[in-house]
């Protein structure tokens, strides 16, 4: 079957690595995947290199129609049945250059649309709406966007996201103890997340830290700053209580699996999320995780069975089971942990569940 994914930007991204490895998946045989893109970005090369058809087309504001018609006419002529757009804007443009055509399309919802301005809402409600099937990576995205947009429930499923365990190898390029200068027997809890303003929750871990007894504790918050003023705050607390000893704010890292791998037990805090790829990658690591009772991190976790669960911004019980994962003995919970991960997360399942997807329209 020929399917056409729709991306905006090849920058670093979820959706982008995501992508990248749907494409270089030995899984993928019998799918032939094509991709149109509007901007390139760090992740051009990456996307040349996989060998998928990939042709970007610029959508010019005074030449819109010229845009469809290349669009449309790049679609029909490679025989393409379904279109796959991971932007609802794209997924507009798509229905736009497609009617009349009987070429499906797919449009995966990736995030919310908190703080977004009446012109997006519109274009992803539209979209949404005229689109064949609406996929999302969690079904509390799948609950949010269906009572906010009033979606018919039929029309939309969740798919969960799929990490490359391939791609989670221990280089031993990162080691925070040494770097750091921290002693060997020191206890590193990591959280990996850019600051996001009002998304993530840093700030729950700063507090948490502030009532430890335990100075050999150490938190690593490793991330972008994107957001100066989540970070400043999470910053300024720590620097008023003397916590920058025992907290480290990184920056942003590379090589995922070496940071993780650093960490006697990862943790996570955040007010709303779409699925918790991090969570998930340091179940694959077999690293105990401690994460917050947002719904998709229940969902991920399967009900709290593969994770240590702890009620949102209660430092109190954050503390109390944190020290119950550290105090006993972990083996055969990250095992089963990273057994769920595998059989739900990983890269070939989620190829096995868009195939099936796929097939439907074909």
């Amino acid at each position: 079957m020929n399917v056409c994914y729709m991306l905006g930007g090849l920058n670093t991204g979820g959706l982008e690595h995501l992508s990248l490895d749907i494409f270089l998946s030995k899984n993928n045989t019998d799918i032939n995947f094509y991709c149109v893109y509007r901007y390139d970005g760090e992740l051009t090369p990456k996307f040349q290199e996989t060998g998928i058809p990939l042709i970007k087309i610029y959508p010019n504001k005074l030449q819109y129609i010229s845009y469809l018609k290349k669009l449309r006419h790049y679609i029909l002529s490679n025989h393409i049945k379904i279109v796959h757009a991971h932007l609802e804007i794209d997924a507009f443009y798509a229905w736009l250059a497609l009617r009349n055509t009987g070429v499906k399309i797919i449009l995966t919802f990736h995030g919310y649309n908190f703080k977004r301005d009446l012109k997006y809402k519109f274009i992803s409600k539209f979209a949404s709406k005229h689109s064949d099937l609406n996929l999302f990576v969690s079904n509390a995205l799948k609950d949010y966007y269906i009572k906010d947009y009033n979606l018919e429930p039929n029309k939309n499923i969740t798919i969960y996201n799929g990490v490359s365990i391939s791609k989670l190898i221990d280089t031993n390029s990162i080691n925070f103890r040494e770097e750091y200068k921290l002693p060997q027997n020191a206890i590193l809890l990591g959280m990996l997340s850019n600051f996001h303003g009002t998304g993530k929750d840093q700030f729950t871990l700063c507090k948490a830290m502030k009532e430890l007894d335990n100075k050999n504790i150490y938190l690593f918050l490793v991330g972008a700053f994107e957001n100066k003023d989540s970070y400043k705050e999470c910053y300024e607390y720590c620097q008023t209580h003397n916590l920058l000893s025992n907290i480290i704010f990184t920056g942003p890292k590379q090589n995922i699996a070496d940071i993780i791998l650093n960490f006697d037990c990862f943790t996570f805090s955040s007010n709303h999320d779409t699925f918790g790829l991090a969570i998930v990658e340091a179940m694959m690591l077999k690293i105990p995780t401690v994460i917050n009772d947002i719904p998709p991190f229940l969902e991920i976790s399967n009900n709290g069975e593969y994770a240590h669960v702890y009620e949102s911004k209660n430092v109190s019980d954050f503390l109390n089971k944190l020290q119950d994962t550290l105090n006993n003995d972990q083996k055969n919970y990250v095992e089963k942990a990273y057994n769920w991960a595998l059989s739900n997360f990983s890269i070939d399942k989620h190829i096995e569940n868009l195939k099936i997807i796929y097939s439907n329209f074909n």
